[in-house]
């Protein structure tokens, strides 16, 4: 009896010894629990805390009725294999944890690694998970996860998208979806093959400029020297044209001209060159004698002369030439001006070497039928016998002697065709050899 007794007593104490980790299991505020319940077997045995295992990573206070993970990406929007970040919060208390990240088909991703507590493969929240986002354009949702003990899991709350891990009894995921994103189709870079003209000179206004390429819808126009700009483009998916004009100041040398669309930035040469210039010369024609002055300043051309007939301007200039006729009459443009006919200016622009001639005759004094003549002298040699030769109201020199039957008929205005009621004055001496002369509104003086 007393060696059962015996014997019974200590079966019952060892039986008490081999129950006490049992019984202590709950007991979550002791301070050897987390080497007792055998942590120290996975994690590392110092610090010894559990702060990010059971409920307090993924639960909001310690009541444990509902849970607080999630997970929050950093875009909305990415591009192919663009990397999503995603940052992961939950629980109630600081301390280690373990996080997952998994894609749209619930292939893990992602996993933490290391942190300040030492606890090897772990975390603290916030904790970032990062990943590359699919390579076809679509929208994504992905899971993101807390991964830990749940021994007291008949006390509290998990999600519907708890998983135990079927590899650690008593562990598993607590998972719960991200935002959605999307991925988008990266649009193809835009190429240059050519740029028509690639150089324009200082002064260059509205030149158009053609961009020919690839990939160039929607895109943007810059010129990279000082002093070029553009106006409005005409944008297709292979040809960019635009005005673009240069100030006379712009900066010389190559630069570039760059096309930038949502696919990127390409360039290409691009040259500014000292301002082009063309020579104009005009030349005084005709009988008679005049000026030609011109706009901007250069010209400034007379009968008799060749000085300041003739002067450089620069190629993108236009130069308005004046007519001015002296004692004659201006009788029309020749040359680059011809199509000017007799008007008082013309214009011309020096894209180009230019000649112009302006034509002058003398004014008429006097007339025989319809051909007018400088001179009476003129017209009277030229006159057949009997001819009524018209004079002009004004003063002609002599003298003249008269050896064949002539009209002298005076006073008519210009156009010969209306007396003005003033006499023509003849100076010097009118003889008559033979023939006849008879005269109207002549004065000889």
């Amino acid at each position: 009896m007393n060696k059962f007794k015996k014997i019974s007593t200590q079966l019952f104490f060892v039986i008490s010894l081999f129950a006490a980790p049992f019984l202590v299991t709950n007991a979550f505020s002791q301070s050897g629990y987390y080497t007792s319940a055998g942590c120290t077997d996975c994690h590392l045995s110092s610090p010894t805390t559990c702060n990010g295992c059971h409920g307090h990573g993924t639960h909001p206070s310690s009541a444990k009725s509902s849970i607080n993970v999630a997970g929050v990406t950093n875009k909305t929007s990415y591009a192919p294999g663009e990397t999503v970040s995603v940052t992961l919060t939950g629980g109630y208390k600081s301390g280690w944890v373990r996080v997952v990240l998994y894609d749209q088909n619930s292939v893990e991703v992602a996993r933490s690694s290391g942190n300040d507590s030492g606890q090897g493969s772990s975390a603290t929240y916030p904790a970032t998970l990062s990943a590359p986002a699919p390579s076809t354009p679509g929208t994504y949702t992905w899971k993101a996860g807390w991964y830990g003990n749940v021994y007291d899991k008949s006390g509290a709350t998990f999600g519907a998208g708890w998983t135990p891990d079927a590899t650690n009894p008593d562990h598993g995921y607590e998972l719960v979806s991200t935002n959605s994103f999307t991925v988008a189709a990266v649009a193809a870079a835009p190429t240059i093959t050519s740029v028509t003209p690639s150089t324009l000179a200082q002064g260059a206004v509205n030149q158009t400029v053609a961009i020919a390429g690839t990939n160039l819808t929607g895109g943007t126009v810059t010129f990279s020297n000082a002093g070029v700009t553009h106006g409005a483009a005409t944008i297709t998916a292979t040809s960019i044209t635009l005005p673009v004009s240069v100030t006379a100041g712009a900066i010389l040398g190559v630069g570039t001209v760059t096309v930038t669309t949502a696919g990127g930035s390409v360039s290409s040469a691009f040259t500014v060159s000292a301002t082009a210039k063309n020579q104009l010369t005009v030349t005084i024609g005709g009988t008679g004698a005049g000026s030609v002055n011109s706009a901007p300043i250069g010209i400034a051309c007379a009968t008799g002369t060749s000085t300041n007939c003739s002067a450089p301007y620069d190629s993108a200039t236009s130069v308005t030439l004046t007519e001015t006729p002296g004692t004659s009459t201006f009788v029309g443009w020749g040359g680059d001006c011809s199509s000017f006919t007799t008007a008082t200016t013309c214009t011309v622009a020096m894209s180009a070497v230019r000649n112009v001639t302006a034509n002058f005759n003398s004014s008429a004094q006097a007339k025989i039928g319809s051909t007018g003549y400088a001179t009476l002298a003129s017209a009277y040699s030229l006159a057949a016998s009997g001819a009524i030769i018209k004079l002009i109201d004004s003063s002609m020199s002599g003298p003249l002697t008269i050896g064949k039957i002539i009209v002298l008929d005076g006073g008519y205005d210009a156009s010969f065709a209306t007396k003005t009621g003033q006499p023509t004055t003849l100076s010097g001496i009118l003889t008559v050899t033979t023939g006849s002369l008879t005269v109207a509104d002549i004065e000889v003086m």
